[in-house]
């Protein structure tokens, strides 16, 4: 299992943050495999705010209709920490009977 530490932007990072956003397409040049961790901090002209969440991958689809280079991975959050001292909430990635 990796981490990978990825930028995100705040309009994504809000989706992320309520659950809303439960995929991400990328360039496929990181080895992304499913049960790693991806490390989202949020960036804002050119500098990290300080919010942070970590998601899991659950599934990565390469190939077919992905373009190739890319992947699309299927996430879940698994941590959310705020800079501005309210309690980091937990949330625990689906299981399999989900």
């Amino acid at each position: 299992m990796k981490t990978h530490e990825l930028k995100i932007w705040p309009q994504y990072f809000f989706h992320l943050v309520r659950g809303s956003k439960t995929a991400e397409f990328r360039k496929d040049d990181r080895s992304f495999e499913a049960g790693d961790l991806i490390h989202f901090r949020e960036w804002v002209n050119g500098v990290y705010t300080g919010e942070e969440a970590y998601c899991v991958i659950l599934h990565v689809d390469r190939g077919e209709i992905i373009p190739e280079g890319y992947a699309l991975l299927s996430i879940a959050r698994a941590h959310i920490s705020r800079p501005t001292g309210l309690a980091c909430e937990q949330v625990s990635p689906p299981t399999d009977s989900e």
